[in-house]
């Protein structure tokens, strides 16, 4: 392994190696860098290989980016990613694609340097399979879109150590184009923990860091540092001039769909030597459709590495179902729960009012709705309410009806205890929900992301997280409907509640609704709702929500079922009640129908009778 010295001494004296059996691809003849890339360690249907477009959205921005920065020689470029290999694998081939292209390099690619901790700087470049053999590829035209492998490349001249700051920020900085005919790209991978609020960083580190960048854009030097963080940037303020942020989303459907064309053509090119991933090379194009909506919030390195497990599983197959259950044990670890919607409209007692207006803003999600003239998707609704009466039911039923994809999250997960972490957690999840779009993002128990609006006493965690969601909610364009259910909105900020389309207070059930509710659970064992005396039991539940009466109904069935599988009568039912008892008391109920009236929320539920209202002094909701 060379080090730094070694490296710049004898930078122009490399000889070739050929260790590796290569005739190289392009126009231009061999220019002397060693380029044969380190052995293979995995299978060959991996190979680390990614198509040069498999990334569309994403990384045709980050091509847009690089080039708008290395032109205008702004040396810094800090790039927000979970997608390392595939951010590499792009700058690479940014390197000799677009850079001879540009006019500070005369027509010569860019040599691309990647550093990690553990391994100093190592040079990296992109082979093309022919046969059994990695071809270096030196060049491409501006419609290559060959499927190219990038990865190191052997040689100790193409590994320089790096011990500490000074060797890194001395060889980007005494790396010099003209002697080596070719300007350089320098990705610092995980440089998040080189650079912001630290500990181990010193002041004298980060002026290193603006002097270096500043020095080079300065100059109009052909050298670009891209720095890689998995997580948001925190940049100090002493760099926030010299550096450029560029956030990358998760990859969308577009580039899903691209990862899984490039194994159905693969497996279809190669029937002979793949005989048993028939069923993957016979894919139809609407079951490649469903399998991506499948992978959607998953990384690309995430998802190869599920479709791989898939095949070894399922009998060579891309088996959606396995695919489903590994995603949501990996978002579970996250906090992350994918909604599984079970019931429809039909399976929820009352709540008229809501579901209508459900209905109606369903098709704001249509073409139509465009065509018409509305020019973004609705951002959302808010339940709020008394306790157990179906604000977490009606979110999942919205999964159901709309049929969307739906992740669910508690807002006590979205707390972190170290500085930032709070607002990291929120942007991955606003991240997700954005490559599953359009989909419902439910966030339960919304009022604790709030809890304290003084900064003093969360660090500004929780202003930050409302920054978050303020931008996300008046920006976003990809159709991802944000529902809160919280049981106190008082901790709600004013210009939060005005992002949300529907504000929705869900009271008590009245008669009526609890009847339906009774008619619901009892179907749902089987039985006759019209061989019960369903006007008494509802009667004798005023002031149930409706988990109550459901876990009663589950109670008297229980209860007969112990005394010999016997059917339950009314009686069974009444002593129900006196287990379960009512939702909460009368006065912390009002006032909450205080609270909904002042700032003028929509009722979920369907309006009471005179005689109730005489009888419960609810509040008037005039606006249902």
């Amino acid at each position: 392994m060379k080090t730094k010295q070694d490296f710049l001494r004898g930078i122009s004296l490399i000889s070739d190696t050929t260790d590796v059996k290569a005739t190289r691809v392009g126009n231009k003849p061999p220019s002397g860098e060693g380029l044969s890339p380190e052995p293979e360690r995995i299978l060959p249907v991996r190979f680390c290989y990614v198509p040069t477009r498999s990334i569309v959205s994403a990384m045709d921005n980050l091509d847009i980016k690089l080039r708008e920065c290395a032109a205008a020689s702004l040396a810094g470029v800090a790039i927000t990613s979970p997608e390392e290999d595939e951010v590499i694998s792009r700058v690479c081939e940014f390197a000799v694609k677009t850079a001879p292209y540009l006019s500070r390099d005369g027509g010569n690619p860019r040599r691309v340097y990647v550093w990690h901790q553990s391994t100093g700087f190592r040079r990296y470049g992109l082979y093309e399979r022919q046969g059994e053999n990695l071809v270096p590829v030196e060049t491409m035209g501006e419609e290559d879109d060959r499927t190219l492998a990038c990865r190191p490349l052997s040689g100790d001249e193409n590994t320089i150590e790096c011990d500490d700051y000074d060797d890194i920020f001395a060889f980007i900085r005494d790396y010099d184009p003209k002697a080596s005919n070719a300007g350089a790209i320098f990705v610092l991978c995980d440089w998040h923990n080189y650079i912001g609020s630290s500990p181990n960083l010193e002041p004298s580190t980060l002026d290193a860091q603006k002097v270096l960048l500043s020095e080079t854009s300065k100059a109009g030097s052909n050298k670009t540092v891209i720095m890689l963080s998995p997580q948001r940037w925190n940049i100090p303020v002493e760099l926030e001039q010299v550096i450029r942020v560029i956030d990358l989303p998760l990859p969308d459907k577009e580039d899903i769909v691209a990862k899984v064309n490039y194994y159905v053509d693969y497996f279809r090119d190669n029937l002979e030597a793949f005989p048993d991933k028939r069923p993957v090379a016979e894919m139809s194009e609407r079951e490649i459709e469903e399998l991506a909506d499948a992978c959607a919030g998953l990384t690309l390195f995430q998802m190869e590495n599920t479709l791989l497990m898939s095949l070894a599983s399922c009998d060579g197959r891309f088996d959606r179902e396995f695919i489903l259950r590994e995603k949501r044990e990996m978002m579970k670890n996250q906090g992350i729960e994918l909604i599984e919607p079970k019931f429809g409209y039909d399976d929820v007692g009352g709540l008229e009012p809501a579901k209508a207006w459900a209905r109606r803003y369903r098709n704001r999600f249509t073409q139509a709705a465009f065509d018409y003239g509305f020019t973004r998707y609705p951002r959302g609704m808010f339940m709020t309410g008394i306790p157990g009466c179906g604000k977490s039911l009606m979110s999942s039923v919205l999964c159901q009806e709309w049929g969307m994809n739906g992740i669910r999250i508690k807002a006590s997960d979205l707390k972190g205890s170290l500085v930032g972490e709070s607002e990291q957690k929120t942007d991955n999840i606003i991240k997700m929900a954005e490559a599953n779009a359009p989909c419902l993002l439910v966030v339960d128990e919304a009022e604790k992301m709030f809890a304290s609006t003084d900064a003093s006493r969360d660090g500004g965690a929780s202003q930050g997280v409302l920054s978050l969601f303020l931008t996300f909610m008046q920006e976003s364009q990809k159709g991802v409907f944000v529902v809160f259910t919280l049981n106190n909105m008082s901790a709600l900020p004013r210009e939060l509640i005005d992002r949300f389309e529907g504000r929705f207070f869900f009271d008590l059930p009245s008669a009526s609704e609890r009847a339906d509710i009774f008619n619901i659970h009892i179907s749902r064992f089987n039985r006759d709702p019209a061989n019960y005396d369903i006007e008494d039991l509802v009667s004798k539940t005023d002031g149930f929500n409706g988990r109550g009466i459901e876990a009663a109904v589950a109670e008297a069935f229980g209860a007969a079922f112990a005394d010999d599988g016997r059917e339950p009568t009314n009686d069974d039912f009444v002593t129900a009640f006196d287990v379960i008892g009512p939702a909460a008391d009368q006065k912390t109920i009002e006032s909450l129908r205080e609270e909904a009236k002042a700032k003028q929320l929509m009722t979920a539920n369907r309006p009471k009778p005179a005689s109730e209202q005489a009888k419960a002094e609810p509040m008037d909701f005039s606006r249902i």
